[in-house]
């Protein structure tokens, strides 16, 4: 539905959640000021705490990633929450059309070795 400015609500959105990310990243940096140092030394005081899943013995972190990653500049959160130790995904064929899905399968291709240090969660749409 655009207004009569020619601003869609899909454009809306796509520019408060990058304007959100920008700020979370933001906050995030200040947080931790040496990465590169700091990740060295103390590993365990930036990583997100993990938990079994379920039944099946698997500790993921006790936050998961999800949303729309089909946008270049999203494939920066995907490489800061590895940092972080966000390594539990889901995705779905409905978020973004599909979309999301081959952003997180472009990350894979620019960085395979990281797809065993996620655990992949696929929603499927009713």
């Amino acid at each position: 539905m655009a207004d009569n400015k020619g601003f869609s609500r899909r454009d809306f959105l796509k520019t408060a959640g990058a304007a959100g990310t920008g700020s979370i990243l933001a906050v995030a940096g200040s947080l931790f000021p040496n990465d590169s140092g700091a990740a060295e030394t103390q590993p365990d005081q930036m990583k997100v705490p993990t938990r079994p899943f379920g039944k099946t013995g698997v500790d993921v972190p006790i936050l998961g990633l999800g949303g729309m990653f089909d946008i270049p500049s999203n494939q920066l959160v995907l490489r800061q929450a590895l940092k972080w130790g966000v390594t539990y995904w889901d995705t779905a064929d409905c978020y973004e059309g599909g979309n999301s899905e081959i952003g997180i399968g472009d990350f894979f291709k620019r960085y395979p070795e990281k797809r065993k240090e996620i655990f992949l969660k696929k929603l499927s749409s009713p």
